[in-house]
């Protein structure tokens, strides 16, 4: 099944298919594909080989044309903020935590905190 959410840029509304994929660094992205037509919309994820992430992490490009992306992303329980910031080139990016599919354009805010799952920090517990 896919994830199809209306966009809003620049006053137009337009269907778009959330997509997962993998770098080459094995690295996780967001690509958004036009419903209508296919072709790819947006890459809302930036990939960097200096930034260590968890596998379930990503950053977000949400500067230049990518602005309002991460809103986006919130909005449809896509992604969560971590509180993490990095830089990129001139401009800071938040790191954020991919949500499973399952939840992506559901409101998850009634779910207990004890059913949220907390970013892993590597570290176990003895």
């Amino acid at each position: 099944m896919q994830s199809v959410f209306p966009i809003t840029y620049m006053k137009e509304t337009t269907d778009v298919v959330v997509t997962l994929h993998s770098s080459f660094s094995g690295t996780m992205g967001i690509t958004l594909f036009d419903n209508e037509d296919g072709l790819p919309y947006a890459t809302a994820t930036i990939h960097s080989s200096t930034i260590l992430l968890m596998p379930n992490e990503v950053i977000v490009k949400n500067y230049a044309e990518n602005e309002g992306i991460l809103d986006f992303l919130l909005k449809n329980n896509i992604v969560s903020l971590t509180g993490k910031i990095v830089k990129t080139g001139y401009v800071d990016s938040e790191i954020c935590i991919i949500h499973p599919k399952y939840v992506w354009g559901t409101d998850i805010s009634y779910i207990p905190d004890e059913f949220i799952c907390e970013p892993f920090d590597g570290a176990f517990a003895d």
